[in-house]
């Protein structure tokens, strides 16, 4: 019986130590605390038009890529597996996207600006997801039209 003992405890030690790990894991850890738009210098202006590239923002190496063609200020087109086409409302002061109709509406939503190096950027955030680390794709321009 003392062996069974010691086994319990050097196995409840072990799956202890397991949990501490992962939760000091920095992936656990940066979920506590995400700042998804902080890569974004400066929020608003003028919307680049363009095709987006858009992979998680805390996974990266986990994940497919997302396209979203932006035509203009009012229309995006989604390019995942099918074209298509929607609304959306930009907001020009803020850089907040509200998608108005077609395939993101009311599940989607996006914050636009650019990095400190002015490349344009947006933060595409899946509202069924939010705060959670999984629910942020970052977005970087592909290619302007």
């Amino acid at each position: 019986m003392p062996r069974f003992s010691s086994l319990a405890r050097s196995s409840a030690v072990a799956l202890a130590a397991a949990v501490l790990a992962a939760a000091a894991h920095p992936a656990n850890a940066h979920a506590q605390a995400i700042h998804p738009t902080s890569v974004i210098k400066t929020s608003g202006g003028a919307l680049q038009s363009g095709r987006y590239i858009c992979h998680l923002q805390y996974f990266p190496s986990l994940y497919t890529y997302k396209l979203i063609d932006f035509t203009d200020a009012k229309t995006y087109v989604w390019l995942n597996g099918e074209h298509a086409t929607g609304t959306m409302r930009y907001d020009d002061t803020s850089g907040a996207i509200t998608f108005t109709g077609g395939k993101l509406a009311g599940r989607y939503h996006a914050v636009y600006g650019r990095r400190d190096d002015g490349h344009p950027i947006f933060i595409f955030i899946d509202k069924s997801l939010e705060p959670k680390p999984g629910a942020y794709d970052l977005c970087t321009l592909r290619s302007s039209n």
